[in-house]
């Protein structure tokens, strides 16, 4: 379980929605407090490092059907 919660939130889908103010959910579903302005600042700097890298991976080739 940690690791998969370890994944997700090195992920970019969950920067994104670090959004200030917004609520935050616990596993159970239920509401655990907001986003800090200072944790919104930090999703949108690690967002734009990541950025750049992602353009310039090549896309993976698709696999014969």
């Amino acid at each position: 379980m940690r690791e998969a919660i370890r994944t997700w939130c090195r992920g970019t889908r969950y920067w994104a929605f670090l959004i200030e103010g917004a609520s935050r959910v616990d596993l159970a579903g239920q509401e655990a407090g907001h986003v800090r302005p200072e944790d919104a600042k930090r999703a949108q700097q690690l967002q734009a490092r990541r950025a750049p890298q992602a353009r310039s991976k090549p896309s993976k080739p698709s696999s014969p059907s």
